[in-house]
């Protein structure tokens, strides 16, 4: 590929979905509405980059979890 490639390292704490300790323990209410905001968050930031001319955005969760499937979405590069 072609062009600029962005590396981007994201963990659920410090996300703008995890504000209390509930919204980083597994499994509870608080930790899937957090992954929700985590992919929200990681979205607007590949979608920023791409604006910008990045071609490619790659991801790397350092959580206990893969969240959702940005790691499968950012492994795509940029069409058009």
């Amino acid at each position: 590929m072609k062009g600029k490639i962005a590396y981007v390292v994201a963990d659920l704490e410090g996300s703008t979905g995890a504000w209390t300790k509930a919204h980083t323990l597994l499994a509870t209410p608080e930790w899937q509405e957090a992954r929700v905001e985590l992919t929200r968050d990681l979205n607007a930031v590949a979608g920023a980059l791409f604006e910008r001319g990045v071609k490619g955005v790659g991801v790397k969760d350092f959580s206990d979890f893969e969240v959702g499937d940005i790691l499968e979405f950012y492994r795509m590069e940029k069409s058009g």
